[in-house]
């Protein structure tokens, strides 16, 4: 099955007396394989969720990487330079997963001062926003057999240790969707019901964190 990731995203409507939320990510982010996308991927939902107080902009990349030098580093797409142009109140970045790809994890040595470097940009974004990161949702698909173990035993304990030192927060979205391989339509994308899961184990954690900026 083949599944477009071209963009006809158009510029999003600037909304400022609403808080605004950038989701930063890869495909997982982006709602691939996803049907309506916009509104059924979990910003999507989560955007129909607290439309009377956010706008949620969805800044996912398919096949992007954490990594600079990956096979598609975020940090040199379009969608970085729009997500800081949105101007955000709250980030979320939910990167890591391409980053396990054999010809991407070559460059592990560089994944700490990569991710500390991005964190870095974000920080110096003109609102100084709050900046939540999110660990890569369980792996399922056989295609490269150690890479389910190398995201949930390395990669997110990575991810985690980032954002203790920088004293930013953290969502775990591996333990949550661990038995959830049919949430999966491919063994790595979401489907509507795992988008929901996605959704409801933020907006779970931003009820419980009540405030909604810095």
């Amino acid at each position: 099955m083949f599944v477009s990731c071209k963009s006809t995203e158009k510029n999003i409507t600037n909304q400022t007396e609403k808080v605004k939320i950038a989701f930063i990510g890869n495909s997982i982010t982006y709602g691939l394989g996803i049907w309506n996308r916009k509104a059924n991927s979990f910003p999507g939902i989560i955007q129909d969720s607290l439309k009377n107080e956010c706008v949620i902009g969805n800044f996912g990349v398919c096949s992007s990487t954490l990594l600079k030098k990956g096979y598609r580093s975020y940090r040199f797409t379009k969608k970085y330079k729009r997500a800081l142009g949105f101007n955000a109140d709250i980030i979320f970045v939910k990167l890591g997963t391409n980053d396990g790809n054999p010809s991407n994890w070559r460059y592990k040595v560089d994944f700490v001062n990569d991710y500390q470097e991005f964190i870095d940009s974000l920080k110096n974004s003109p609102k100084h926003p709050r900046i939540i990161l999110l660990s890569p949702v369980s792996y399922f698909t056989k295609k490269y057999p150690g890479k389910p173990a190398l995201i949930r035993d390395t990669i997110c304990p990575m991810i985690k240790e980032i954002a203790i030192n920088n004293k930013l927060e953290y969502i775990d979205l591996q333990t949550p969707t661990a038995a959830c391989s049919k949430y999966f339509w491919d063994g790595v994308h979401p489907n509507k019901k795992g988008a929901n899961l996605i959704a409801s184990i933020i907006l779970s954690y931003l009820k419980n964190n009540k405030q909604l900026s810095q």
